[in-house]
């Protein structure tokens, strides 16, 4: 039920060398958000612990052209007896000759309560940017219920049925909009443990303005994660999105593709 979540796009292959450069775990997608957190979603008996990852990855590479890259996160969570505390960040920069050609990041918080019980409830905000589409703020606010289909060792399916409030503000090229509606978020997600040292994680949403709810936006985030040892990990994630009514006139389809190595805690 989120419905994370911001939107990225693959650099021209030239410039492709930046992916190795910016790695993330994360995975949660959030409503206009892409952000998927069902690997966090722990249903054992672990209790008053943190969990998560931060890091921070510059680079800066001067040959014909000056390529300067930067990637922050952070993906923190807190679990108590009863209810799980999320917090996930993320933020990119690429910038090329001096003028930036990725620029994007949000800010996601998320509770999860009674997050043992079969049938429990979320409520989220997150405040998002994603400049080199146009869209120069997305807030929004949430709430809504997560059923667990199936829980075991090995497989964990859920589907989460909710309402967003979002707001947006969007410029480009002289097409400029600005946005506030109520929409209906709805997502399935699925974890599967493939062995003891893989794990694949996907999540699908579906968000849609309740007066248009056959036009929507369908966000699908996969995610392989392979442990090298306990705490780094290799992962490949691959996010694609659809927005059947974008603000302004932008690409109905954007994609991502992104490999790395990351340290967790």
């Amino acid at each position: 039920m989120f419905t994370p979540a911001y939107l990225r796009r693959i650099i021209p292959s030239s410039r492709q060398f930046y992916g190795l450069c910016i790695s993330f775990l994360i995975c949660f997608s959030a409503s206009g958000q892409i952000l998927n957190i069902e690997k966090d979603r722990i249903d054992s008996d672990t209790a008053n612990v943190w969990l998560g990852n931060i890091g921070l990855t510059f680079n800066t590479r001067s040959q014909q052209v000056q390529v300067l890259t930067f990637n922050a996160f952070s993906n923190v969570v807190y679990l108590s007896r009863k209810h799980s505390y999320i917090f996930i960040s993320n933020n990119n920069l690429i910038r090329i000759k001096g003028q930036d050609v990725i620029s994007d990041g949000y800010g996601h918080f998320r509770i999860h309560f009674l997050r043992r019980k079969k049938l429990s409830a979320e409520t989220f905000a997150q405040a998002q940017y994603d400049e080199s589409r146009g869209m120069h703020e997305r807030e929004l606010a949430g709430a809504g219920i997560r059923y667990h289909i199936h829980h075991s060792d090995q497989l964990n399916l859920a589907a989460g049925l909710g309402a967003m409030y979002e707001h947006e503000r969007w410029a480009l090229e002289g097409n400029d909009s600005t946005t506030s509606v109520v929409k209906s978020t709805n997502y399935f997600s699925l974890h599967w443990k493939i062995s003891k040292h893989a794990e694949f994680n996907f999540i699908n949403y579906y968000q849609a303005r309740f007066s248009a709810f056959f036009h929507p936006r369908i966000i699908s985030d996969a995610s392989l994660i392979i442990s090298i040892n306990r705490h780094f990990a290799f992962t490949t994630r691959f996010v694609a999105t659809y927005d059947a009514l974008p603000v302004i006139p932008v690409n109905k389809y954007v994609y991502s593709l992104t490999n790395g190595l990351v340290f967790r805690f």
